[in-house]
């Protein structure tokens, strides 16, 4: 899978997550430790971020890590 395709994916992934969780962008933010701006981008694909705030994400979203990248290619 292209790494751009692979970011717009995984985004969508977290985005549903955090949706099914009712959280908003700013609370996720914040338990992640990054402003609104940066995980907005996350969710749109449109940035490369680092494994720890994929770590921090998953556990903002109480899952384990593996579970975010399940989804379809």
């Amino acid at each position: 899978m292209e790494e751009e395709l692979f970011l717009k994916k995984l985004g969508e992934r977290i985005n549903s997550l955090r949706i099914e969780q009712n959280k908003s962008q700013t609370s996720l933010a914040e338990e992640v430790e990054v402003d609104r701006t940066t995980i907005h981008r996350i969710l749109k694909g449109e940035i490369n971020f680092s494994i720890k705030i994929i770590r921090k994400i998953a556990i903002a979203l109480n899952i384990e890590l593996w579970q975010l990248m399940k989804f379809q290619d």
